[in-house]
């Protein structure tokens, strides 16, 4: 009671209003807009609103400031009188890339009873009309905010995927629109996969064109558009080997630069397994080289990683590489000298150690006092190097075990075949207690 007045409970209603043709609304959403004293939302959909809706009408899309609103209406005269709670409107559906997933917890923690009426959103809308199920779409938004939209598209129909995705559905606006999206998956040479683009979807004059990304590469789309990439006969043959990519798939110097030392497929085959990194994961390569370490936790596993090289050269070559297999999206390239290159990166995973410029105690030391349990795993090609491995895990009470590895390959002489031997590696693996 305030100022010996009545104040009502505090209820509101979020409802979905789905695309805008209101063909597509629910009859649930409709009864609450009809009804409702008070509505607040964007103003397209504050202006979409038929000719049957009469409640007052606030343009608010912040949260906070939707909050206020609610609030002041609360001790209102129209509040007082009113038989219906207000409705907070967003369009497409409640549950999928909508303001309500910030504003609910805010009104129920200032004491709001409320009810979430969904909506039929484009993705249900879009499968609708091309007969097929979207319960395997990987749905993204790049509506308003940045999105990874060729990583995406490669994460999704990996073979390292946790599921077997049938396309990638983005919802568009802002910045990335649905030609941003046809121009960056050209790009990064995926313009051979199907797409579907609608445009206005429920509008009268919606438009469905179907074929794959190159074909419409240079062409604008409305505002409103959505884009469906298909997995469709989609190889990559780097996203489909589980480890191992071919040494001869790296570029090893550019620009008259000297070759670059590169960790071999067989050395990175078993740091693989002794890592055994998961799909998502955030993992440091220190040293990175040529890359191929990088690329291989990136293209193979699915990883986040961070390639650290303080060498200009190496380190220019690691961008090339990391450009040639398209992981821009997955791997960040530091420049640098660890630790200190280490300072402001989140806390890793796993840990490949594969040059340390005589700071390996200071590195370990760093990389553990961001996650004590995240795995470590040194590559040293000198006992000198294999002797700092060991003596920073005994100053550190750490276990360790130490892999050698001696590989030769044949090369042709003559009728002949000889085996030639690579220089030995250690793989030295730190572990707790």
């Amino acid at each position: 009671m305030a100022n010996g007045k009545v104040i009502p409970a505090k209820k509101c209603i979020l409802v979905g209003i789905g695309m805008g043709n209101w063909d597509t609304l629910t009859v649930a959403a409709y009864r609450h807009l009809e009804k409702s004293t008070l509505l607040i939302g964007s103003k397209r959909v504050l202006d979409s609103m038929p000719d049957t809706v009469h409640g007052l009408w606030k343009q608010s899309i912040n949260p906070s400031q939707i909050l206020e609103i609610l609030e002041k209406w609360q001790t209102s005269r129209e509040a007082l009188s009113a038989t219906f709670p207000p409705c907070v409107v967003f369009s497409g559906d409640t549950g999928f890339y909508s303001g309500c997933k910030a504003l609910l917890p805010l009104l129920e923690e200032n004491g709001y009873s409320v009810e979430v009426v969904p909506g039929i959103t484009s993705s249900q809308y879009l499968s609708a009309k091309m007969h097929k199920s979207w319960q395997d779409w990987c749905l993204k938004s790049a509506h308003g905010t940045e999105c990874d939209v060729a990583g995406s598209v490669r994460r999704a129909f990996s073979a390292q995927s946790p599921h077997e995705y049938t396309g990638v559905f983005f919802l568009t606006g802002g910045k990335i629109t649905a030609d941003v999206i046809i121009s960056r998956l050209c790009m990064a040479g995926l313009g051979d996969l199907p797409v579907v683009i609608g445009e206005k979807l429920s509008y009268k004059d919606e438009k469905i064109s179907t074929g794959v990304v190159e074909d419409f590469l240079g062409q604008s789309f409305k505002e409103l558009s959505v884009v469906l990439v298909e997995r469709g006969a989609y190889i990559d043959e780097a996203d489909r080997i589980i480890t191992g990519i071919g040494d001869e798939h790296f570029i090893r110097n550019a620009d008259g630069e000297k070759t670059v030392p590169m960790t071999k497929s067989e050395v990175r085959a078993v740091l693989m397994s002794k890592l055994n990194p998961k799909y998502g994961d955030v993992v440091y390569d220190i040293g990175s080289g040529s890359g191929s370490v990088s690329i291989e936790l990136a293209v193979c596993a699915g990883c986040n990683v961070f390639a650290i090289e303080k060498n200009a050269a190496a380190a220019e070559i690691t961008r090339k590489n990391i450009e040639k297999f398209h992981s821009e999206s997955q791997i960040k390239l530091i420049e640098g000298d660890a630790p200190e290159a280490l300072k402001n990166l989140p806390y890793p995973d796993e840990v490949f150690i594969g040059g340390a410029g005589g700071n390996l105690l200071d590195i370990v030391k760093t990389v553990r006092k961001k996650n004590k349990n995240c795995k470590i795993l040194i590559s040293a090609l000198t006992t000198e190097t294999l002797a700092d491995a060991v003596a920073a895990a005994k100053k550190l009470e750490l276990k360790y075990d130490v892999t050698s590895l001696a590989v030769s390959k044949s090369r042709e002489t003559g009728e002949y075949h000889l085996m030639t031997a690579q220089n030995p590696v250690f793989l030295i693996r730190l572990f707790e207690s």
